[in-house]
């Protein structure tokens, strides 16, 4: 693979769209995501203990709330609930603490969205100025790589020839892509090839209208993974896992045990790849932190043992941060998840690509090359400015390219997790 098609491909696997809202996976208990965030109690479970005592926990649970569509669950892979989430009162909340079944009981983290201030039509409006390769930026036009079919400039655009994949790319293989939406699979763009390539969507939103719904915000990113015309594998199956962009530690713990009860569920062990372009800011107290790192460790090693590879971005705060400072990127320490930062230069310095990053060597150098390039997701509010000297190649575009490029090589190129290489 040439390096031009390498970094066509770290920008590909960017989740595209859905419009409709598919059951939720079967061992994911669900009750209807409040409308307004009050705080609410997340409830663990011991270690190890038996399905019958996590059932006969929950039935008590439901009896003290008095309501069981006010209770929400999480069950592992083997079925069994593990962590709850629901209001209590101070009277109740003494009760569930008596239980023998119950490790901790806390008050989850709050996030809160803040409205930005309305931008001006005009300030919209793409840039579609020409920005070719030369002798000294090799790289290809950014813009064009993070934009789908339907925009005049990609569609008239002379590199439109390096949007080229195998039409058999990915055959047999499952994308999960963990974003916000909103995803619209009824998008020319996400249209499966036919019958046996398949389509779901697991909708774990604490309040849709979080998320502006006619955003094509999710359709961009999953057409990147598996779209007719720009997707890297083109024949993957998808699974959209569609989140609050502000979830706490139960909604992202949520979403990814969703994925791996679906991963087990569906025996895909060795068939999969895992991308996840969102984040969860890890809670300031050093309980709740570590219990959630726990949970997270736990589930995406769980995944990893499945021969199921995790890619993420690294959801730094950049330019105020050069490491990944959000889960599951800081998980990488310890597992072997690729992660794929922003690529930007700050000071003269580069932002550090993760290894076992494909492309990052490439991608590194062009943006070291031209520090005055910039990319969009199409139908994104935002854009980034020419007189900012950072090469933006979005968190969402990278990490979903990249599972992309696993998706396309799997099965002639195992993972190795112990060197996070494809040999």
């Amino acid at each position: 693979m040439t390096p031009l098609r390498f970094l066509a491909l770290l920008f590909t696997l960017i989740p595209a769209c859905l419009s409709q809202d598919l059951p939720h996976p079967s061992k994911i208990t669900s009750a209807t995501p409040p409308g307004t965030h009050e705080a609410k109690y997340i409830i663990r479970a011991k270690q190890g203990i038996s399905k019958e005592d996590a059932d006969g926990f929950h039935n008590t649970l439901v009896g003290i709330v008095g309501d069981e569509d006010e209770v929400d669950s999480i069950v592992n892979e083997k079925g069994i609930p593990y962590i709850w989430y629901t209001a209590l009162t101070a009277a109740q909340l003494k009760k569930v603490n008596t239980d023998d079944v119950v490790e901790s009981a806390g008050l989850e983290e709050q996030l809160v969205v803040v409205e930005e201030p309305d931008v001006p039509t005009a300030n919209k409006r793409r840039d579609i100025v020409n920005q070719a390769p030369t002798a000294h930026n090799p790289i290809i036009d950014l813009r064009m790589l993070s934009t789908p079919p339907g925009n005049p400039f990609v569609d008239h655009h002379e590199y439109n020839e390096h949007y080229g994949y195998d039409d058999v790319a990915g055959q047999g293989i499952t994308i999960y892509i963990i974003d916000t939406g909103p995803f619209r699979f009824a998008h020319s763009e996400l249209q499966p090839p036919d019958s046996s390539v398949t389509r779901r969507n697991f909708d774990v939103v604490r309040d849709p209208k979080v998320v502006n719904e006619i955003s094509s915000h999710g359709t961009c990113v999953a057409s990147k993974a598996v779209g007719k015309t720009v997707g890297v594998a083109k024949r993957a199956n998808l699974v959209t896992v569609r989140v609050d962009p502000t979830t706490g530690e139960f909604f992202f713990v949520r979403a990814w045990q969703a994925v791996l009860n679906d991963i087990e569920d569906r025996g895909l062990q060795g068939k999969a790849v895992v991308s996840s372009s969102t984040f969860s800011h890890v809670p300031q107290e050093a309980e709740k932190k570590a219990k959630l790192v726990s949970d997270m460790d736990r589930i995406i090693r769980s995944i990893l043992a499945a021969d199921v590879p995790v890619v993420c971005g690294a959801g730094n705060d950049a330019p105020k941060s050069m490491e990944p400072n959000k889960l599951p990127a800081i998980l990488a320490k310890d597992l072997p998840i690729i992660v794929c930062n922003v690529c930007g230069q700050l000071n003269k310095k580069i932002m550090r690509y993760e290894a076992g990053c494909p492309g990052a060597d490439y991608a590194r150098s062009s943006c070291e090359a031209n520090s005055d390039c910039q990319s969009w997701a199409y139908g994104e509010e935002k854009q980034g400015t020419r007189s900012t000297p950072i090469c933006i190649m979005y968190n969402e575009a990278a990490a979903e390219v990249i599972a992309g490029a696993l998706v396309d090589t799997k099965k002639e190129c195992p993972f190795k997790y112990s060197d996070r290489t494809c040999r």
